[in-house]
């Protein structure tokens, strides 16, 4: 098991041709943005709408969540 210390956010709803590249593109513009995984389904390869970046400091975490919330 792995325990992740570091701050996630959980963005959705994520327009289907979302792949883990342009999720992370998104949020390069945060400096500590560390790694952005779309969730997929395993069945079908398709993405099930949802993804995770990850940020090695929380204030930027909740500063893209403030301008996610904002826009």
């Amino acid at each position: 098991m792995i325990l992740r210390t570091d701050p996630q956010v959980c963005e959705k709803p994520l327009h289907p041709e979302v792949t883990d590249a342009t999720l992370f593109a998104c949020f390069s513009v945060y400096p500590s943005c560390s790694d952005a995984r779309v969730m997929w389904d395993q069945k079908t390869g398709r993405s099930r709408g949802f993804g995770f970046v990850s940020f090695w400091n929380q204030q930027e975490a909740q500063s893209a969540i403030n301008d996610l919330t904002s826009a």
